[in-house]
């Protein structure tokens, strides 16, 4: 019902707008160059085609240049930078698709600056019957979200674009794909296809790529898991974090009390003993190797975390190396000290390579963490940090010599083990007589 009311208060406030104005709504905020020139909203609420373009418009908006009117191919001059847009509904409760596009209502679920329907973005363009290599990324800036996504109520002119999901406001998104021509492809002298060059293959893969394994399975990308479902989902869980953060300082801090405090007399009998020859121990011992030996435990637990971390970032870049040599079609190796602008120049997108990491290390990346990062070694460790697929802390085995600290802390009773009937310090409540009932 209150969706329902929504809608319709909604509906009169465009009914009346455009009754005073007579024409269509006027743009609330300034949209890309060649968003919808060709294929203006018309006021029968369609799609209409170049044909249809509002006479206002002047001839260089209405027909910017696209893929088919570029610098003439015959100077030997590159092609100009290409923009291709990504288009998306939502339905309560299912997320985002491009399967919920209204045909004749929506845009096409990729489509160019002019607005017209087109292929995704490919690592080939054809222009002038010669072949062109494009290099693609994701336009991610303060207009957008952390995954370059913007929203709206529908796909008019004068919709107005939100940087945030809005669950009664916004119901369709659009993304902006900007491509830059790094120059045209030689043909080798053997005359080989597309398919014997290496990293060429269409880039419109890479929309799949986080969607579906290796396998043919399909996987959820973070920009589908975007749904009233899944935001609940998410305070629940973020809700319940904190609350297990709380109980862990709280438990901590009730354990070291407890160390004192004779809850335990085993524990508590050891930490008197252990002090006792503390002290004895500081009238022979001098302080400067009592200092020397905690600096060089410091420093022990520092190479340690460091090898450990090295070694994780090895085997990203070795399970890196091997996904890349699979997409690219030849062989490579990829170092802690190569930029991420290696992996974009073979053919791999920073979109491709987002899904990738979730799909494989399970986590949630957006675009934006991914392109504050620089080098292969910065992503690796924001893999590995993010991630719960490495080991990164040292194993306790069964021994006490193992984690001496935390094994004593385990065995250290907190003010909740006092109260739980599972616990082997559990003590039952005092029996308390009742007065006699008159």
């Amino acid at each position: 019902t209150i969706l329902a009311v929504i809608f319709l208060v909604n509906s009169m406030k465009i009914w009346r707008r455009r009754r005073e104005a007579n024409a269509p709504l006027s743009p609330i905020e300034p949209l890309p160059a060649g968003m919808f020139n060709a294929h203006a909203y018309e006021k029968h609420g369609r799609w209409g085609s170049a044909a249809s373009t509002p006479a206002s418009l002047s001839p260089e908006r209405a027909k910017p240049p696209g893929l088919a009117a570029r610098t003439p191919i015959e100077a030997g001059l590159p092609t100009q930078d290409a923009i291709i847009w990504e288009a998306e509904r939502r339905i309560v409760f299912t997320g985002f698709s491009a399967d919920y596009l209204i045909e004749g209502l929506d845009l096409p679920a990729w489509s160019d600056e002019r607005g017209c329907e087109c292929p995704g973005p490919r690592n080939v363009v054809f222009d002038g019957g010669r072949k062109f290599r494009y290099q693609w990324k994701v336009v991610v800036n303060a207009e957008t979200d952390e995954n370059g996504w913007q929203y709206a109520w529908r796909f008019t002119e004068g919709a107005e674009w939100l940087c945030t999901l809005d669950t009664v406001n916004t119901w369709v998104r659009r993304r902006q794909h900007h491509g830059r021509c790094l120059g045209p492809i030689e043909e080798p002298e053997g005359g080989a296809n597309d398919a014997a060059t290496p990293g060429m293959e269409p880039m419109a893969s890479d929309a799949k790529i986080g969607r579906e394994a290796a396998s043919g399975a399909p996987a959820r990308t973070v920009e589908e898991m975007l749904t009233e479902n899944e935001q609940y989902r998410r305070y629940i869980q973020l809700y319940l974090s904190i609350r297990n953060d709380v109980d862990f300082i709280v438990g901590i801090l009730e354990k070291y009390k407890n160390l004192i405090t004779w809850r335990d007399e085993t524990i508590t009998g050891m930490i008197f003993v252990f002090l006792l020859i503390i002290f004895a121990l500081s009238f022979v011992v001098p302080t400067s190797l009592v200092f020397g030996f905690f600096v060089g435990l410091t420093f022990y637990i520092g190479s340690m975390m460091g090898q450990r971390k090295r070694a994780n970032r090895a085997l990203f870049l070795d399970q890196l190396s091997r996904w890349s040599s699979s997409v690219c079609g030849q062989q490579l190796s990829l170092k802690a000290s190569d930029s991420c602008s290696v992996l974009e120049e073979r053919g791999v997108s920073r979109l491709g390579l987002r899904d990738w990491c979730n799909r494989t290390f399970m986590t949630q990346l957006n675009l934006r963490s991914v392109d504050l990062c620089t080098t292969l070694g910065e992503l690796g460790d924001l893999v590995v940090l993010a991630s719960a697929c490495f080991e990164k802390t040292p194993r306790r085995y069964r021994a006490w010599h193992s984690d001496f600290y935390n094994n004593l802390i385990d065995h250290v009773p907190s003010d909740e083990t006092h109260h739980d009937a599972r616990s082997i310090c559990y003590k039952a409540a005092d029996p308390v007589s009742l007065p006699a009932v008159s």
